[in-house]
């Protein structure tokens, strides 16, 4: 009677005596070979080319081109932009 009113007593004594051998068996397979493989091919090659390439000619024209023109024209008209942190102060003295 107990078995049948739980119904969850039989279920879990079968996949007990399996999950414990093969919960440590999974592992260790896989995750010796799958260490070194991976950083050693992907990891080498994507480091030099991402940052070689958009890193270098992003930095020097985001910061060139819109940030000079950027600071000036936003406090004059609105302080509600990114200069709110910096020239928050300009933009109080002006209103008064």
């Amino acid at each position: 009677m107990t078995a049948a009113r739980n119904g969850t007593v039989c279920q879990p004594r079968r996949p007990s005596q399996p999950r414990r051998p093969r919960w440590p068996n999974q592992p260790r397979r896989p995750n010796q070979p799958s260490r070194p493989n991976q950083p050693s091919q992907p990891n080498q090659p994507s480091r030099p080319n991402q940052p070689s390439r958009p890193n270098q000619p992003s930095q020097p024209s985001q910061p060139s081109q819109p940030n000079q023109p950027s600071r000036p024209s936003q406090p004059s008209r609105s302080c509600t932009t990114i200069a709110e942190r910096n020239e928050a102060r300009w933009c109080r003295r002006r209103d008064g």
